[in-house]
């Protein structure tokens, strides 16, 4: 699996995000879009937020200026937006999915049981 399939699954969901999802996770207050593309352009500047994708402009160039319809992938923004957590809420979220994981093996197990006493049983036949 590719370090990109691994974040895709990491991070469901369309593939890629545009910049009126980055002021709704961020929590952006300002409502014009100029105030916006300021804010994310200096996110990318002095924070290291993802750059958005390579766009294709008018006229045949290609720019990766942020841009109202610029798009980010997803998984780089939320990889990004998890270095903003405590680091007791990835310790609580990874032990609740070992927790999840383990219960769903636990309760897979219970149904082999029945499985596996009879094909003890057919063998002994």
């Amino acid at each position: 699996m590719s370090v990109m399939e691994a974040l895709l699954v990491r991070h469901p969901g369309e593939p890629t995000v545009g910049i009126w999802f980055i002021r709704r996770i961020t929590g952006h207050a300002r409502k014009g879009e100029a105030s916006l593309i300021r804010y994310v352009e200096g996110l990318i500047e002095h924070h290291g937020f993802p750059p958005p994708l390579p766009l294709f402009r008018n006229g045949g160039e290609i720019t990766g200026e942020v841009r109202s319809d610029s798009k980010w992938l997803r998984a780089a923004v939320m990889e990004w937006l998890e270095g903003f957590l405590p680091p007791t809420i990835p310790a609580a979220l990874s032990d609740e999915a070992e927790q999840e994981a383990a219960a769903a093996l636990d309760a897979a197990a219970a149904t082999l049981g029945p499985r596996l006493h009879l094909a003890k049983k057919r063998e002994a036949a």
